[in-house]
């Protein structure tokens, strides 16, 4: 086989390509709701608002809300 590989981003794979504009984001005061938004309404991210959260909560622990912790 010649050619090149053809990746489909993964919803992991999308997050993690955003993930210092998300943290970004989140630290200038945007809800989780209003990222996911932009993100989906753009095409960047493909995956549902809860997926969205566990990422969330994966990357940045302290991130969220309190019953989180």
């Amino acid at each position: 086989m010649t050619g090149e590989l053809q990746l489909i981003p993964t919803h992991r794979v999308q997050f993690l390509e955003l993930k210092d504009q998300i943290k970004s984001h989140l630290d200038q005061g945007y809800t989780m709701t209003t990222i996911w938004k932009g993100l989906t309404e753009s095409g960047r991210i493909t995956m549902s608002y809860s997926q969205f959260c566990r990422h969330i909560q994966a990357a940045f622990p302290k991130t969220g809300p309190k019953k989180w912790k």
